[in-house]
């Protein structure tokens, strides 16, 4: 029977060219218009969150493919999947060099920042070259690697240089740029589906159960990290500890997303579409928590004064409902696969515990809004933090309990075969 080229694709990967598509057509129009951006530090914010999530999704699906060809084309996958690893960690290097040589004030991190950028280059480079590999057509590495070049044309050459070699035509260059960006992302996914062409469609996972207890365990680590906040600032009253609390406690929720991601990208228990969308929103709020908490370092080493207390207990809402939706996602899951599985016990209590959760969500949210809009934490200002702060740990444990029923239930009834309706 003939598959669709799309169902050939891992599930991950799928979704990172979809949303490397979609980002390189926004980017665009950005670009046409001229970069009307109200906040800037939003936006580059917005900017890791999705690229952190794409990437990291770009490399769970390659790893997967690469897993499924063989020969050369495996060895391309397989490049192309250390080299996009290695693209991250390279941005958050340079992330953090920028972000520190500028709250010194000093141009001596330039030389480091202008290595790390052509290390990224090479890894984009190399992340192209090897999808032209897994194509198993060397005409497609070469057309890879011609298209990978010019969209990181500003990054070899400087920006003062590419100013300079684009006088009188920067504008138009900077839309050229856009649009090369756009084709080397539609090459991109060109890639993939030649290199999908034989393989057999997106198998299902191996359930154990393992992938439920990562996400309990990531939902209880996102459930310490306002505990710290608070207790080490509003109820020591230390501003000492401010904006060391801070960033542990932004530690602790990074790490918490990124391991929340992992397992759902991994689970075989839940819907697998489901578990993707949740894996992408909670990727993108740790990117936003790696630049927020790289800007909070920043300031410290200038001056630790600059993280004054009223300022960093004003919670960042868009992020804190992006993860309240990734985390929902989950609980929706849960209660979607026991109703397939037919537990109506858990399905019931899992639907019981979602409609909890997200009323201490909304609560919590109220709470923090009213106390983003006051410009110095007052008595009240303090109860409404702490308020709120209680709603945001109740709604995590609320969400690792669900799992931790699903956990046991789903798990045990893994080995069992999907019933099928055979019709004569």
């Amino acid at each position: 029977m003939k598959v669709a080229r799309f169902r050939r694709v891992p599930a991950p990967l799928l979704v990172a060219l979809a949303g490397a598509i979609a980002w390189a057509g926004y980017d665009l129009v950005d670009r046409l218009t001229g970069y009307v951006v109200a906040d800037e530090a939003a936006y580059s914010a917005v900017t890791w969150g999705s690229s952190l999530a794409i990437h990291v999704l770009m490399a769970v699906g390659l790893a997967a493919l690469a897993r499924k060809l063989q020969g050369t084309a495996r060895i391309g996958a397989r490049i192309a999947t250390i080299a996009t690893v290695a693209w991250i960690a390279l941005h958050v290097l340079r992330m953090a060099t920028e972000i520190w040589w500028n709250a010194a004030r000093s141009r001596m991190g330039d030389p480091v920042v202008r290595t790390v950028d052509i290390a990224i280059v090479v890894a984009s480079v190399a992340t192209m070259a090897g999808l032209g590999l897994a194509a198993r057509r060397w005409y497609w590495t070469a057309i890879a690697i011609v298209v990978a070049v010019p969209e990181h044309l500003r990054s070899l050459v400087g920006w003062r240089r590419f100013q300079d070699l684009s006088q009188g035509q920067f504008h138009v260059v900077f839309i050229a740029t856009g649009v090369v960006v756009l084709v080397s992302a539609l090459v991109a996914a060109t890639l993939v589906f030649v290199a999908c062409r034989d393989v057999e469609p997106d198998d299902a996972l191996v359930a154990s159960g393992s992938s439920l207890r990562r996400i309990r365990l990531a939902l209880y680590a996102m459930a310490v990290a306002p505990t710290l906040l608070v207790v080490c600032t509003v109820l020591l009253g230390n501003p000492t500890w401010t904006w060391p609390a801070h960033v542990a406690a932004m530690t602790l929720e990074l790490l918490g997303l990124v391991v929340l991601a992992l397992a759902l990208l991994g689970t075989a228990e839940l819907p697998r579409w489901l578990a993707i969308a949740s894996a992408a929103i909670a990727l993108c709020v740790a990117g936003h928590t790696l630049f927020s908490m790289a800007s909070v370092v920043g300031a410290a080493t200038i001056d630790w004064e600059l993280i004054r207390l009223p300022d960093k207990l004003k919670p960042d809402l868009p992020s804190q409902l992006l993860a309240s939706c990734a985390v929902g996602g989950v609980l929706v899951a849960i209660a979607l696969a026991a109703r397939r599985r037919g537990l109506d016990a858990l399905r019931g209590r899992a639907m019981a515990m979602t409609v909890m959760f997200a009323a201490l969500v909304l609560g919590a949210l109220t709470a923090q809004h009213l106390v983003g809009n006051t410009s110095e934490l007052t008595q009240l200002g303090a109860g409404l933090v702490l308020c709120a702060s209680a709603a945001v740990i109740a709604s995590y444990l609320v969400a690792a309990a669900v799992v931790r029923r699903g956990e046991h239930a789903l798990a045990s009834q893994a080995s069992l075969p999907a019933a099928k309706l055979i019709t004569c």
